[in-house]
């Protein structure tokens, strides 16, 4: 823990001093705090952090703009459930059954996030035709909190992204079949708050660092 502590620390220090540091070292402390996200759930103020690095490393990079594939234009949407749900297809009643929902998020059919209260927020849908997960510049400095990543595989041409009870209220955008990699990230927005789902085309599994846990019910 002592370990996790002194890695957020780093985290927001880097931050400060981001200009001095070279894309590579930003990209290893990134690293280092998704391990320690991983390590300790209290951590989940370095998503914070990452994502300022993130911002930082484009600088770096010098990639002002995303390439972005393919994209939803923002929709208020509404959910009693206090989740928000990304898969390819409608959903089918299996989503509220936890046994063979988390079954299905293990596969990579869909993936569920849960919000923390019911309400109306904005959301957007992108594919990036980049390697990396990443927001527009300008949207660094509303983030609140980024998902861990994720990975879902689409075989129906399409994505959806809105409440599960009700999908095809909220937005959908077309998808080449296949295997994605994926955030999604909470903005400051007035009164309410943005979420932006970010997907990269990928062949290649989760690596180890990023994977998420087998979700278990209990």
């Amino acid at each position: 823990m002592q370990h996790c502590r002194e890695s957020l620390g780093l985290g927001k220090h880097a931050v400060k001093l981001a200009a001095k540091l070279t894309s590579d070292q930003i990209y290893d402390i990134q690293e280092t705090l998704r391990l320690a996200n991983r390590v300790s759930k209290g951590f989940q103020n370095a998503n914070t952090s990452i994502s300022k690095l993130a911002k930082a490393r484009m600088e770096k990079l010098g990639i002002n703009e995303l390439n972005i594939r393919s994209y939803s234009r923002p929709r208020r949407v509404g959910t009693d459930t206090a989740c928000l749900a990304l898969p390819d297809a409608e959903l089918d009643d299996i989503w509220f059954e936890h046994s063979l929902s988390l079954a299905r998020i293990n596969e990579g059919a869909f993936f569920l996030l849960s919000i923390g209260a019911d309400g109306i927020n904005s959301l957007v849908l992108r594919i990036l035709d980049m390697d990396e997960l990443m927001l527009e510049p300008s949207e660094y400095k509303r983030v609140v909190e980024v998902s861990p990543v994720f990975r879902i595989e689409v075989l129906s041409g399409k994505l959806f992204f809105g409440a599960p009870e009700n999908i095809t209220a909220g937005v959908s955008i077309p998808a080449s079949n296949g295997i994605y990699h994926g955030t999604i990230a909470s903005l400051r927005s007035g009164a309410n708050l943005k979420y932006i789902a970010t997907l990269v085309q990928s062949s290649k599994p989760v690596e180890k660092l990023y994977q998420l846990p087998q979700f278990q019910e209990f």
